[in-house]
């Protein structure tokens, strides 16, 4: 189709937001569009927001293997991120277990990792997530020093998403993956 032009008004780019966690900008004919993306490709996979349905439904366990699968493809700027998530995962089963040294052990490197991130990342209220994390800390030591008792209602947080992803996750993701 020699001299056929390309027509403005049907080009669509919705692949470039899997690919280009940044800005991007485009020129088609002399019209330019600028896309920014806050988030990282792994928030659009689904294993993400399993991970942390589970790690809510206090299956530790699997919260760790579905957020550790994602991790182990990812090679990008917030695979520390998901580290920190997998590592929490991993200290409350320990301490679910009553292994609280290895629950302190795990929670402090998620802990550490974590609170390099603002407030809110990823669709996740981090600032949240990490007052509830240092009161799971000091919860676990008065247990080790057998000043307090595990009490599930109270014990384990669980990861609160930010009012947008609240919406987007229940629309998109459902609970429906049992």
């Amino acid at each position: 189709m020699h001299g056929a032009r390309m027509n403005t008004e049907s080009v669509s780019f919705p692949f470039l937001f899997l690919l280009f966690p940044c800005s991007i900008s485009v020129r088609v004919d002399s019209v330019e569009f600028s896309i920014t993306n806050p988030y990282t490709f792994f928030v659009t996979d689904e294993r993400y927001w399993k991970g942390i349905r589970r790690f809510n439904e206090k299956e530790f366990f699997e919260a760790h293997e579905i957020l550790e699968d994602l991790w182990h493809e990812y090679r990008e700027t917030d695979r520390t991120y998901l580290q920190a998530l997998i590592q929490i995962s991993a200290g409350m089963y320990h301490a679910d277990a009553g292994n609280f040294k290895g629950a302190k052990s795990q929670l402090a490197k998620g802990v550490e990792k974590l609170s390099q991130y603002p407030a809110s990342h990823q669709g996740v209220d981090v600032r949240l997530l990490l007052r509830d994390l240092s009161m799971c800390l000091t919860t676990i030591d008065h247990c080790e020093r057998g000043r307090a008792q595990i009490s599930p209602n109270s014990f384990f947080p669980t990861i609160k998403l930010t009012t947008k992803h609240t919406q987007e996750s229940e629309t998109h993701h459902g609970n429906n993956d049992h």
